[in-house]
């Protein structure tokens, strides 16, 4: 525990640790970062079900 040994308490180093790292979220490279993607697969049995297509 190296927070103990600098001479902090638990709830210290924590609320230390969430500045950090509101801080770094904060950031102006983080505001223009693109989103991300999100690919939903529907599953059976342990495998991916192929999408069935319309093109018929």
């Amino acid at each position: 525990m190296f927070w103990r040994n600098a001479g902090l308490t638990y709830l210290n180093y924590s609320r230390i640790a969430a500045k950090v790292v509101s801080k770094c979220t904060k950031s102006a490279q983080g505001k223009t970062a693109p989103e991300g993607a999100l690919n939903i697969s529907k599953w059976e049995n342990g495998k991916i079900v192929p999408k069935k297509s319309n093109n018929n």
